[in-house]
């Protein structure tokens, strides 16, 4: 397979998983207890992580990483599953799906802000803990 293909195939399937975790936050607004939904965002945030890192792009896997922490975070009740929350989720999703075939400099900076924002959702919670 072509490094051309790969990287559209790359590229498609996280645009997929985008439009998965905007199907989990959608639920997710409307019923915020929703067990299943938040494990669906485990699920595909774990996805990310490791698909961002098998593709080698680091955007990818550390903004799945870190919703993989926020949705383990919420199931083990350490974290609150919260508006903010949720609208990170849902901003996640819409930041995944606007790859266009490409990984952009500009698509990589957007993930980078967007795992700050869930950086700094950790950090809060951990600082509360204390």
């Amino acid at each position: 397979m072509t490094s051309d293909k790969l990287e559209r195939l790359f590229c498609s399937r996280i645009e997929e998983m985008g439009a998965e975790l905007d199907a989990a936050a959608l639920s997710l607004r409307g019923q915020p207890d929703n067990v299943e939904a938040l494990e669906e965002v485990y699920r595909i945030a774990h996805s990310l992580h490791g698909s961002g890192k098998m593709y080698g792009c680091s955007a990818v896997s550390d903004l799945g990483g870190s919703l993989e922490k926020i949705a383990r975070s919420v199931r083990d009740e350490a974290l609150a599953m919260e508006p903010e929350i949720i609208d990170l989720i849902g901003r996640c999703a819409a930041g995944l799906q606007t790859l266009n075939q490409t990984v952009t400099d500009e698509f990589r900076e957007g993930l980078k802000g967007l795992d700050w924002e869930c950086q700094c959702i950790l950090h809060d919670s951990l600082s509360r803990e204390k």
